[in-house]
């Protein structure tokens, strides 16, 4: 909800569902292949929260410490990913929590993907960023290795 006098908004209500899925790709690690199936997006306070579930497609297991890092922003499980408004140029990443440490940093996220690994069982994942200017009502999603997703609905 919004305050009338600050022109902020407030903490995000608990959401029981993630939602349908709004885009869907399968990309190959190695010799197996996962596939992110992407969530609306939803602001909470100052942030956007992506949400995601990734999927093992097999044949192998997905490694326990799996990660999806960007190669200057490490220590997170999904610095890869960021957003922008479409037909901006301004690029939203993970929220980081205090100065990045030797090789690492703590990033607002769930850490390491290690929650299932075998196929065909759904990884529920999210990573806060910065909520951009303008209130959009959709993004554009970088999701690292699966590529970029147009058009995510932001609620």
């Amino acid at each position: 909800s919004t305050t009338a006098r600050s022109g902020t908004f407030g903490p995000a209500a608990f959401r029981a569902q993630d939602g349908r899925t709004v885009a869907s790709r399968s990309v190959a690690f190695g010799g197996d292949k996962r596939r992110i199936d992407v969530k609306p997006f939803y602001r909470d306070g100052g942030y956007l929260v992506a949400v995601f579930e990734i999927v093992n497609e097999g044949p192998g297991m997905i490694p326990p410490d799996a990660v999806y890092p960007h190669k200057d922003y490490l220590g997170g499980a999904f610095t890869s990913f960021s957003v922008n408004v479409p037909g901006g140029t301004e690029v939203y990443r993970a929220v980081r929590i205090g100065p990045p440490a030797a090789n690492s940093a703590t990033y607002v996220d769930p850490g390491r993907a290690t929650f299932r690994t075998a196929a065909n069982e759904p990884i529920r994942g999210f990573v806060y960023l910065p909520f951009p200017p303008g209130d959009p009502k959709s993004v554009v999603f970088d999701a690292g290795a699966f590529g970029k997703f147009n058009n995510v609905p932001v609620s």
